[in-house]
């Protein structure tokens, strides 16, 4: 197996010789985007229309607030999914089949733990950092998104992935595996996408120098609420 053949092609062979899986995986965040998107402008308008009935507002319905689909955004996934995610998993099929070559139950079943132990994490963990930094153009409030939201992301990707992952490596041959991975991923990139951005993730897009004052502000609340309690166990003991 020529490893330095296949580095070498990885740059241009993925667009050129499979366009149409690529552009199917970049369709599948596309969509897996726009699903996501309803479903939080949905929880955003019933948490609206609750609050206002709490309030005692007499048209609940109408003071809810109103959200738009953004294009912009899905259309954003869906280059990181075309572009990037695509091409990184032809890639390690391609290694996965010429180092370990088989379909059988023990073959295909390794096969899937060393991509979830291996690529999974990597895959998950990148397409977090790009999509985040693509929206806020900083390293650092991307890579508070990736520690914020890896674990919780690679725990349900270990719940769904690996009965795909099975079956691609005991039924589908060569690329057509991406092809699979693009219909199960408008599945998963309505969950990734709805992670990244749902309103507590959001937070993101406030300054850098908002978010670190608020967590200054916040170390030294717990400092003094910290003394304040040891004051009190003190005087309780005298």
């Amino acid at each position: 197996f020529e490893w330095t053949a296949l580095f070498s092609g990885f740059m241009v062979s993925p667009w050129i010789d499979n366009g149409a899986i690529v552009a199917l995986s970049g369709m599948s965040m596309f969509l897996g985007d726009i699903v996501a998107q309803g479903i939080i402008h949905r929880s955003v308008q019933r948490n609206g229309r609750n609050q206002a009935i709490a309030n005692g507002e007499p048209d609940a319905h109408s003071s809810a607030p109103h959200c738009k689909l953004n294009l912009m955004e899905a259309g954003r996934v869906a280059l990181l999914g075309a572009l990037w995610r695509a091409p990184n998993q032809i890639l390690w099929y391609k290694l996965v089949d010429a180092q370990w070559p088989g379909a059988s139950l023990v073959v295909s079943l390794k096969k899937t733990a060393i991509t979830q132990a291996l690529f999974s994490p990597y895959i998950n963990a990148t397409m977090m950092f790009g999509e985040a930094y693509t929206r806020t153009w900083s390293v650092e409030q991307a890579m508070d998104q990736v520690s914020d939201d890896i674990c919780e992301v690679m725990l349900a990707a270990w719940s769904f992935w690996p009965f795909i992952n099975v079956f691609n490596f005991m039924v589908v041959v060569g690329v057509w595996k991406v092809l699979v991975d693009s219909i199960a991923g408008t599945i998963w990139g309505t969950y990734l996408c709805w992670v990244l951005h749902r309103p507590q993730s959001r937070s993101l897009d406030v300054p850098l120098s908002a978010r670190k004052s608020h967590r200054s502000n916040l170390s030294v609340l717990t400092d003094k609420s910290m003394q304040t309690d040891a004051s009190m166990q003190k005087l309780a003991g005298d």
